[in-house]
C-alpha cells in the first residue's frame, strides 16, 4: 500500500455453524449476507453485536452454500490489517471422561428365556408377554401381603451397588385406585446378622398406564456376604409386571481426581487460537481478551429485607461482585405472597427483582408451589375453585414477573407430597401447571426442584422416570433442580452416581439449595470444596446455588459470611475457586508468534490497542467447549 493510501484496518467477522446461522434477535437463518459500515476510530457497531453474542448451539452446517460474511472499516494508522474471527465446531467432538465405571451384577433380569434364579415371596409369578421394551416380563400376582415380591440373592463385595427396575401396576378388576405407593428395597446378609434398607420410593404410581422406572443404591459394608433387592407395592390387591432388572457395582477409575480435574479442562473451557498469517508480524498492535461473565450459574438466596438495605452495603456488594444468579429465599412463595386468601403482596419481591436485575443478576422464581407449605386455605379448596385459584397464582406471579425471572421451579418437593392430587383427584394437576406457566410467559424456563436425591437416594431414580414422563407427554420441562442441604459425611461416588441417574433425563441440572452444615469452618471448608468439584466437573450441571450466605439466618453454621458480613474461610475458598475456573486476562503482541489460549466458557471483550489506545473492540459468546475460536490476522 502507497504511502498516500487511505489507512484502514479491516476486520472480517466470519462465524461459522453447521446447517443455520442464527441471529440473536431473530428465528431467520442466514445463508447469504453481506453488509458493511464504516466506523470512527472510537466508535463500535452496535448493528454487529448480536452476531458476536449468539448464544445458541452451533449446528451443521453443511446445507449452507456461502458463509456469513460482514466487513467494517476504520482509520487506525498507515499500516493495514486484515483480521477474521471464526468460531467453528469441531469435527471429534469426545465423549465426557468418565470417573466411574459399571459392572453388571444382575443375571437375567429381562426375563427372555426363563424365570431361573428367581423366587416369589409371599406370591406367585409367571412369564408373560408384553415385557418393557422386550417381549417378555413377569407378572406378579396372589400376594400373600404388601413385601409379596420376586427376588433373587447376588453375591456381592464391599462397594457401591445401584438397583433399577421397571414396573407396571396392573388392574384388572377395576379397583378404584388412583396411585399407589411403591418401595425397593435392600436385604443384605451379613457374615452373623441381616439388616434391610430402603433404596427408593415412588409415591404415586398410576395403575394400568406406563412402565415406571424405580430403584436406588446401597453401599454394602465390609461385612457383606449377600444381598437381596426387590420392590413392594404397598396395595396387595393389585398383580404387576417386572422387567428389565439390572443391579451394577460402581467404583471409580484409577487416579479419579485427576481424571476429575482433566473433565473440568474439557467441559468448562473452549480454545481461542490467535493465527499470524503467512508469518505477517503487524507492529504496535496488542490484542487483549477479557472474561466478562462466566456461563455457569453461580448463585445465592437473597433475603428481600437486606438485599436492597443500605445499611447493609458489604451484603449486597458480596452479592452483586461475586455471583451472576440469585434466588430470592422466602419472598415468592405463596405462603408468604398471599397467606390470607385475595390479599396478594408481591411488593418486597418486585423490588428485590428489580434491584437484582438492575446489578446484571439473573433470577430464579421459588417457588410457584409448595405443596403442604402453600397457604392453609388452599388446602379447603375443592374442583374448580382450587382450579381458579391455581390459575390465579400462576398469573399473578409469572404474569408480573414476566420476562424478569429467568427460570420458575413450578414445583417443589412434589415426589414426596401429593397435596394438589389429593385436593383435585387428578393425577397430572401438576403437569398442567407447568402448562398454565409456559403459556404465562414462554420465555421462563421450568424447573422442578426437588430434595431426597442427591444427599439421599430415595427420590433420585423417581425423579429421572418423572422428568421423562414430563418429556414424552410434550410437557414444557426445562430442567431439573436438585437441593443438596448436607450435614456429617458424605461419600463422593454416591453424589456422582446420583447424579449420573437423574442426568439420563437429558435435562440441565441445577444445584439450586446448597448447604454443608458444621460448626467447625475449616471443616465446612474442605466439605465445600469436595461438593463444588463434584458439581462443576459434572457435564450436566449447569449452575448452583449456595443457600445460606449470611450465618445470622436459615442454617447459619453452613455460612460463608460471619454476622458481621466478612467472608469466612468457605467464603475466601469459594472465591479462590472462582478465581481458579476463570480466565485470567490475556494481552498477546501481535508481532509474536502464534498461540492457542483455552479459556472458560463465558463472554469475552476482544481489544485490539495500539499506543496505548482501543482502537476496536467486540464481544464475544464462548459457551461450547466443542468450538474453537480462531483469530486470523494478515496483511490487509
Amino acid at each position: 500500500m502507497s504511502s498516500c493510501s487511505p489507512p484502514y484496518i479491516f476486520i472480517f467477522i466470519l462465524l461459522l455453524n453447521w446447517k443455520s446461522f442464527c441471529w440473536a434477535d431473530s428465528d431467520r437463518h442466514y445463508e447469504d449476507f453481506t453488509a458493511s459500515t464504516t466506523l470512527s476510530e472510537t466508535n463500535s457497531i452496535n448493528s454487529l453485536s448480536p452476531l458476536l453474542n449468539m448464544t445458541g448451539p452451533m449446528v451443521d452446517m453443511g446445507s449452507v452454500k456461502d458463509p456469513l460474511n460482514i466487513s467494517d472499516h476504520a482509520k487506525i494508522s498507515n499500516d493495514s490489517v486484515y483480521m477474521e474471527v471464526l468460531q467453528k465446531v469441531s469435527t471429534h467432538m469426545k465423549p465426557p471422561r468418565k470417573i466411574l465405571v459399571e459392572k453388571k451384577q444382575m443375571k437375567n433380569g429381562d426375563f427372555e428365556h426363563n424365570l431361573r434364579g428367581w423366587s416369589c415371596y409371599y406370591c406367585w409369578v409367571q412369564r408373560v408377554p408384553g415385557g418393557y421394551r422386550s417381549k417378555f416380563a413377569a407378572k406378579v400376582t396372589n400376594k400373600g401381603n404388601r413385601i409379596g415380591s420376586m427376588r433373587t440373592t447376588i453375591k456381592v463385595k464391599p462397594g457401591l451397588y445401584y438397583y433399577t427396575s421397571h414396573v407396571k401396576i396392573l388392574n384388572p378388576t377395576k379397583l378404584n385406585v388412583k396411585y399407589v405407593y411403591v418401595m425397593t428395597h435392600a436385604k443384605i446378609f451379613h457374615h452373623k446378622r441381616t439388616t434391610y434398607q430402603k433404596l427408593g420410593e415412588t409415591l404415586r404410581v398410576q395403575p394400568d398406564t406406563r412402565w415406571y422406572k424405580v430403584g436406588g443404591d446401597v453401599y454394602a459394608p465390609n461385612d457383606v456376604n449377600s444381598m437381596q433387592v426387590y420392590i413392594t407395592v404397598k396395595n396387595v390387591k393389585l398383580p404387576y409386571l417386572f422387567d428389565q432388572v439390572s443391579c451394577v457395582r460402581v467404583d471409580p477409575v484409577p487416579n479419579w481426581e485427576e481424571e476429575m480435574e482433566l473433565r473440568i479442562q474439557d467441559i468448562r473451557k473452549a480454545s481461542i487460537e490467535v493465527r499470524l498469517k503467512n508469518g505477517y508480524l503487524p507492529k504496535g498492535y496488542t490484542l487483549k481478551i477479557l472474561q466478562k461473565t462466566d456461563t455457569f450459574k453461580w448463585g445465592a438466596a437473597v433475603k428481600t429485607w437486606l438485599i436492597n438495605n443500605p445499611h447493609y452495603r458489604k451484603y449486597s456488594d458480596f452479592i452483586y461482585k461475586n455471583f451472576n444468579w440469585a434466588v430470592i429465599e422466602n419472598d415468592l412463595k405463596w405462603a408468604n405472597n398471599e397467606p390470607h386468601k385475595g390479599k396478594m403482596n408481591l411488593a418486597p419481591a418486585k423490588s428485590t427483582v428489580s434491584h437484582l436485575l438492575k446489578n446484571h443478576i439473573h433470577v430464579r422464581g421459588h417457588t410457584l408451589f409448595y405443596g403442604a407449605s402453600d397457604p392453609s386455605w388452599v388446602k379447603h379448596l375443592r374442583g374448580k375453585a382450587l382450579l381458579k385459584a391455581i390459575k390465579l397464582r400462576i398469573k399473578q406471579a409469572v404474569g408480573t414477573f414476566k420476562n424478569k425471572i429467568s427460570i420458575w421451579d413450578v414445583s417443589n418437593e412434589n415426589l414426596r407430597s401429593s397435596l394438589y392430587e389429593d385436593l383435585s383427584k387428578d393425577p397430572n394437576i401438576t403437569q398442567k401447571m407447568f402448562l398454565m406457566a409456559h403459556k404465562k410467559d414462554p420465555n421462563a424456563k421450568l424447573y422442578f426442584n426437588e430434595n431426597m436425591v442427591v444427599k439421599y437416594s430415595f427420590g433420585t431414580v423417581a425423579l429421572e422416570d418423572r422428568a421423562d414422563l414430563y418429556k414424552d407427554a410434550g410437557i414444557p420441562l426445562h430442567g431439573i433442580g436438585v437441593q443438596c442441604h448436607i450435614t456429617g459425611g458424605f461419600n463422593t461416588f454416591i453424589i456422582m452416581r446420583r447424579l449420573n441417574e437423574i442426568a439420563k433425563a437429558g435435562l440441565p441440572i441445577f444445584v439450586s439449595e446448597l448447604t454443608y452444615e458444621s460448626s467447625s469452618v475449616a471443616k465446612r471448608s474442605a466439605s465445600y470444596e469436595k461438593l463444588l468439584r463434584i458439581f462443576y466437573s459434572h457435564p450436566a450441571v449447569e449452575g448452583v446455588m449456595f443457600w445460606t450466605v449470611w450465618s445470622n439466618g436459615w442454617r447459619p453454621t453452613a455460612a460463608m459470611l460471619d454476622r458481621h458480613f466478612n467472608v469466612n474461610a468457605v467464603g475466601k475458598l469459594y472465591l479462590s475457586l472462582r478465581k481458579e475456573w476463570s480466565t485470567s486476562p490475556i494481552k498477546y503482541d501481535l508481532s509474536k508468534r502464534t498461540q492457542n489460549f483455552s479459556v472458560f466458557l463465558g463472554e469475552y471483550q476482544v481489544r485490539l490497542v495500539k499506543s496505548g489506545r482501543t482502537v476496536w473492540k467486540r464481544s464475544i459468546q464462548i459457551n461450547d467447549p466443542n468450538v474453537t475460536t480462531t483469530l486470523v490476522i494478515a496483511k490487509g
